[in-house]
């Protein structure tokens, strides 16, 4: 099975985890408060969705916001 290039996304930083890649309209119904929006949304493989979706970015979470409420969501996150 492939490594899922999202799991490893380059602009994530140590301390969070890579929730998922959305655009403008879908970015504030997701309620995490140390959420952070990327540059570059990618495929699994790793290759840029800039052109066939073009508004669409990552979105990445602290760690530690996600254990307070679920670790074992973090352990999904992460896997």
């Amino acid at each position: 099975m492939p490594l899922n290039f999202n799991k490893k996304h380059p602009e994530c930083q140590s301390d969070e985890v890579f929730v998922g890649n959305t655009d403008q309209s879908d970015w504030s119904h997701i309620d995490w408060k140390t959420k952070r929006k990327g540059h570059t949304a990618y495929d699994i493989d790793g290759n840029p969705l800039n052109k066939l979706r073009p508004g669409l970015f990552p979105v990445f979470v602290k760690k530690s916001e996600i254990h307070d409420e679920d670790p074992t969501l973090l352990e999904l996150f992460k896997a």
